[in-house]
């Protein structure tokens, strides 16, 4: 037999009433059944949540309140004092005391009532507490959300909306093209990223981060990175690089062209990095900015463009890394560049990998260079290379190449790799319009090598490793990668 509901009520809100052997056969009874555990439960979540939103210091009137009772209770008037039930003074328990009577439509007065008439009113109370509650939700839904979600250039201006897409703040944007926030770095047009959106501080509040065309000169330079509040007021301005020390001095670089930036969880930290590509001499930098005034924290340097990037757990560590995909400039090959942390270092070229001084060496967690095929060098007439994309799998990532430039730049002529954990080869397959075209090549005598087991294969002991002083053709990490 279950205890009736409005006596557990009344143990929840006024155990003070019930004498010990109640309390005792209640608990007792409350242990052993779980219909009214549950019941117990949920009033006593009610009643705390309720206590909790209402507690607070004694109000500015309270002073001028007990003044005025004094007064009254001085005169004539204590007997209607005492009996006037719209008064901020009641008589209970024997005992006068000065208490403010609040309004019963707020949760104030709920608590009030609740606590002296608890079995009468109790089913009122539930019903009552679920009006507030959707009070509360029609009120928040009438206050403005001025979190920044979503921005878009268009017509000549940054616009930033909130969730429920209106325009929180405008500012001019000529030069940019008309592009928005969630359109991210690819190889083909545009390859770059204007626009990122993200709670840089985890304040509950987005920042915006824009960056300037590199084809146009506008009001938003292209080597640099803007970080605006939420309300749209300027935070920092920041270049990819230190300016004042220049970490690898040696480097020839003219401007540099910011191509992405964007946030990963490194260990147990948010991290804000920027790659930026120099047009002139196509060189690239990867550094780690710090949120909260844009100063460069650490960079590591690349002899080569980056076209790609990937943010993803690949290898199980239970932290993210940073992939790149792109060319080198030494090795006329494409690459795969895969950093372990946030204290970048150094750089990746021929000067690095020879210089004998381990702080000049990039410490890149992983550093791949991938075969160029013969279709490659018989059909593109360059000596470049590319990765097109990376794509994260359930054990690794793939990479797909792109051996030869079309007039469509959507078909795909190239190789796909797939890397598993442990940066092994798992698959090496040709792309549909690579097949074709090599296909027809072959038939027609260009090529004596067809595309089998034997031809990939080739491709496969064709991957070379950096270790660190050397590049080997077996899977290895970068000795220097927490340096």
């Amino acid at each position: 037999m279950h205890i009736e509901e409005n006596k557990i009520e009344q143990f929840v809100l006024e155990p003070e009433v019930l004498n010990d052997a109640e309390k005792d056969e209640i608990l007792a009874h409350i242990n052993s059944c779980s219909v009214c555990k549950e019941i117990y439960d949920t009033y006593s979540k009610i009643y705390v949540d309720l206590a909790a939103g209402i507690n607070r210091p004694g109000t500015s009137n309270d002073e001028e309140i007990a003044r005025r009772v004094y007064q009254r209770l001085s005169n004539s008037e204590e007997r209607k004092l005492l009996s006037e039930k719209s008064t901020t003074v009641q008589v209970y328990n024997g005992k006068t005391e000065i208490v403010e009577r609040p309004n019963i439509l707020s949760l104030e007065g709920l608590l009030y009532y609740l606590k002296r008439n608890p079995l009468q009113l109790g089913s009122l109370g539930l019903v009552s507490l679920l009006a507030i509650a959707f009070l509360f939700i029609t009120i928040k839904k009438s206050v403005k959300d001025d979190n920044p979600v979503y921005a878009e250039v268009k017509n000549g201006a940054l616009n930033i909306y909130n969730s429920s897409g209106e325009v929180l703040w405008q500012k001019a944007a000529y030069g940019i093209p008309q592009i928005k926030s969630e359109q991210l770095m690819e190889w083909w047009y545009p390859n770059k990223r204007y626009l990122n959106i993200n709670d840089l501080d985890a304040d509950g509040k987005n920042e915006v981060l824009v960056s300037g065309d590199f084809t146009t000169r506008g009001l938003f330079r292209t080597d640099s990175l803007y970080c605006f509040n939420s309300d749209g007021t300027k935070r920092w301005v920041t270049s990819p690089e230190d300016i004042h020390s220049k970490w690898i001095p040696n480097w020839k670089r003219t401007e540099w062209q910011i191509e992405d930036f964007f946030t990963t969880k490194i260990g147990n930290n948010k991290k804000l990095f920027v790659l930026a590509n120099d047009k002139t001499y196509a060189m690239t930098i990867v550094s780690e900015i710090n949120p909260a005034n844009g100063k460069i924290l650490s960079s590591i340097y690349h002899s080569g463009w980056f076209l790609t990037d990937l943010c993803e757990d690949f290898d199980h560590r239970g932290e993210n890394s940073l992939i790149f995909g792109g060319t080198s400039n030494d090795y006329k090959r494409p690459v795969i560049m895969i950093l372990g942390s946030g204290n970048l270092q150094g750089a990746l070229d021929k000067n690095a990998f020879l210089s004998s001084d381990s702080e000049n060496k990039g410490n890149a967690l992983y550093y791949l260079l991938l075969p160029v095929t013969n279709y490659h060098e018989r059909v593109s007439g360059t000596n470049v290379v590319e990765i097109r994309q990376l794509e994260k799998t359930d054990k690794g990532f793939i990479v797909t190449t792109q051996e030869v430039h079309l007039e469509n730049d959507h078909a795909t002529v190239g190789i796909v790799y797939s890397f598993d954990e442990k940066m092994q080869i798992r698959n090496i397959i040709p792309t549909n319009w690579f097949q074709k075209r090599y296909d027809d090549l072959y038939k027609k005598g260009v090529f004596k090598e067809p595309l089998d087991s034997t031809y990939f294969n080739k491709l496969k002991n064709s991957i070379l490793y950096w270790d660190g002083d050397k590049f080997v053709n077996y899977p290895t990490r970068n000795k220097y990668w927490n340096k």
